[in-house]
C-alpha cells in the first residue's frame, strides 16, 4: 500500500462512522495519497436531504478552495500577466479608492490588505450573484488598516481580488480559466464555482449542526449563494478532485505550477503561530499544540494545506510525501472539533509506520 500502513482504511472509517454514530457527521468523504498513488477514496452518511452519500458526490468546501484561486494567481504570475509586489491597483485601478493605491497582491495574499471585511460586512455569499458588482463593492471599501499593518482573515474579499486580477490579465473568465488551467489538467472532473442549476441531485448542502453555523449555511444555500461565483468559500467538489490538487503541488506543481512556484507558495512568509503560519495562499507549518489543529498534531513543518470553514481540511506533507482531503457536510459547534486533527494524525501515523 505505497508504504502506508494497510490499516489506514480500517481506521479512518471507525472514526468517520463514530462521528456519525455521535451526531457530529451526518455525510462525509475522505481521499488520501501517498507518493502520488491514490490509497484512500471513501464515501459515507448521508447528503442533507437523505441521499447516500458516494465518492462522486460534490461537496461545499468553502475556505478550502483558497488554494485553488491562489494557483490561478500563481500561473498568471508564471506568464508575467502580474507581479507579486505589484500595487492591486496596477491591474484594478478602482482599487485606489480611499487611500488604498499601496496595497499590493503580496498583502493579498498574506490577508495584508486592510479588506477583510470583518467589521462591515458588506460582502456576502449573495453578493457575489452579479460579479461585477462585487467587485465593485470591494473596490469602494474604505481600508480597515494600513496596507500590510494587520493580519487580519479575508474570507471573501482577497480572493475575490486575486480571481479579478487573472480574469483582467489573461481575458477569460475566472471560472472558464479554472476549467482550463487547473481542472481539466488535474482530472477534477467535478469541480464547479457554485451549484449550477442541474447539478443539485449531485451535490449536498451545508448542515447546520449548531446555531453558530445557521445564518452563514442559510445564506450559502440560497439560490443566489448558490449561483454565486465565490473564489475564497464557493467551491463545490469531491474529496477526490481536491486530492488530485494536492497531490499535483505535492509532485512539484504537477505541471500545472513551476517547481519554483510551488516552493515561492509554501514558504512561510508570516509566522502566526509557534511553528505556523502563511503561504502565498497555503497555511504553512505544523502548530503541536492545538488539539483542533486541522493538519494533525503529528504533521511536520514543512506541511501545507487550507481549512474550509468547519466542514473541510485538505493538506499535503512534503516531508512524507502524503495528502489528504477530509469533507463534512455538517458542521457541529466549532469548540472542540477535533475531527480533523484525528483524521489527520491517522494518516501522519501510517505513513510512519
Amino acid at each position: 500500500m505505497s508504504g502506508l500502513d494497510p490499516s489506514l482504511p480500517r481506521t479512518v472509517d471507525s472514526l468517520v462512522r463514530g462521528f456519525i454514530d455521535r451526531g457530529t457527521a451526518l455525510g462525509a468523504q475522505a481521499f488520501v495519497a501517498h507518493r502520488g498513488r491514490t490509497v484512500l477514496d471513501e464515501a459515507w452518511g448521508t447528503t442533507h436531504d437523505g441521499r447516500p452519500v458516494t465518492v462522486s458526490t460534490r461537496f461545499p468546501v468553502f475556505s478550502a478552495c483558497k488554494p485553488v484561486t491562489a494557483t490561478a494567481f500563481h500561473i498568471a504570475a508564471q506568464r508575467g500577466l502580474v507581479a507579486y509586489r505589484d500595487p492591486v491597483a496596477k491591474v484594478i485601478p478602482e482599487f485606489a479608492q480611499h487611500g488604498k493605491d499601496e496595497v499590493t497582491w503580496h498583502h493579498v495574499l498574506l490577508h495584508r490588505a486592510g479588506v477583510s471585511d470583518s467589521s462591515l460586512q458588506l460582502i456576502r455569499a449573495e453578493t457575489f450573484a452579479d460579479w461585477d458588482a462585487g467587485i465593485a463593492a470591494i473596490c469602494a471599501m474604505p481600508p480597515e488598516s494600513a496596507p500590510g499593518a494587520v493580519v487580519m482573515y479575508h474570507p471573501l474579499t482577497g480572493s475575490a481580488l486575486l480571481a479579478e486580477a487573472v480574469r483582467r490579465t489573461d481575458g477569460r473568465s475566472f471560472v472558464d480559466f479554472c476549467r482550463d488551467e487547473i481542472f481539466a489538467p488535474l482530472g477534477m472532473q467535478r469541480a464547479t464555482w457554485g451549484l449550477p442549476a442541474g447539478l443539485e441531485a449531485e451535490a449536498t448542502l451545508a448542515v447546520a449542526g449548531a446555531p453558530e453555523h445557521e445564518d452563514l449555511f442559510r445564506r450559502f444555500n440560497s439560490p443566489q449563494g448558490l449561483n454565486a461565483v465565490l473564489p475564497g468559500a464557493g467551491l463545490y467538489c469531491r474529496a477526490r478532485d481536491l486530492g488530485r490538487f494536492y497531490r499535483a503541488w505535492c509532485s512539484d506543481g504537477g505541471g500545472v505550477v513551476s517547481p519554483e512556484t510551488v516552493r515561492l507558495a509554501t514558504t512561510m512568509h508570516d509566522r502566526l503561530g509557534d511553528r505556523s503560519g502563511t503561504g502565498y495562499g497555503f497555511h504553512v507549518g505544523a502548530e503541536r499544540k492545538d488539539p483542533t489543529f486541522r493538519r494533525g498534531n503529528l504533521a511536520s513543518e514543512r506541511s501545507f494545506g487550507h481549512n474550509g470553514y468547519a466542514n473541510s481540511t485538505a493538506w499535503c506533507d512534503p516531508e512524507t510525501q502524503v495528502s489528504a482531503v477530509f469533507l463534512f457536510n455538517l458542521a457541529p459547534s466549532e469548540a472542540g472539533d477535533r475531527r480533523f486533527n484525528l483524521l489527520s494524525d491517522a494518516v501522519h501515523r501510517a505513513v510512519r509506520a
